[in-house]
């Protein structure tokens, strides 16, 4: 198509371009006869049957049926539009690298889901882990309390037996030294 074509004749001509090609689609499947043996005149074959035609009709109404059809809700703002603004046709995009790239992004964040699904039970067990740790811990303290408790009972009474002790062997150095003179003042 050139470019100094109006886009109203751009969209005539691509109508015409898919009845031909809509007809040229049906002509295979109707050249066998009615048994299917493919003998059918040279005649028909360079003619389109009335079945072929009117599918190549109907064909070519379909847009404007698509265009017009708005009119039944009773927009008719918007059939004029359609009417008159030519009409696009949208170039195919490839969206295969993005339905590829989508999956990749899918698969990773299930992957995701699944390793923080992994990291959860495994802080919940290092939870568990830390818990019986600071039980454990708290069981120490009171128990070296309870020990600190007693060894101060103990060095208590350790100092005053010992205490008692001093007193007891000074007493008995005491004794032992007068009775050491009373025994030398008795013998001399």
């Amino acid at each position: 198509m050139s470019k100094d074509l109006s886009p109203a004749r751009e969209d005539a001509e691509r109508s015409k371009n898919r009845t031909e090609d809509a007809i040229t689609d049906l002509q295979p499947a109707a050249r066998g006869d009615q048994y299917g043996n493919g003998t059918r005149g040279d005649s028909s074959a360079s003619h389109p049957s009335g079945l072929q035609r009117t599918v190549g009709a109907v064909r070519m109404l379909i847009p404007l049926l698509g265009k017009v059809l708005p009119l039944l809700d009773g927009n008719v703002a918007a059939v004029a539009a359609n009417l008159l603004l030519p009409r696009l046709q949208a170039q195919s995009v490839d969206i295969y690298p993005l339905e590829s790239a989508l999956l990749k992004v899918r698969e990773e964040l299930a992957l995701m889901r699944d390793k923080a699904a992994e990291h959860d039970t495994a802080f919940k067990r290092i939870d568990g882990q830390l818990e019986s740790v600071r039980d454990a811990v708290e069981r120490s303290v009171a128990e070296q309390r309870e020990m600190a408790e007693n060894v101060g009972r103990i060095q208590g009474r350790l100092l005053l037996f010992s205490a008692v002790g001093m007193v007891l062997l000074a007493l008995s150095i005491g004794v032992n030294v007068a009775l050491f003179f009373y025994v030398r003042g008795t013998i001399h």
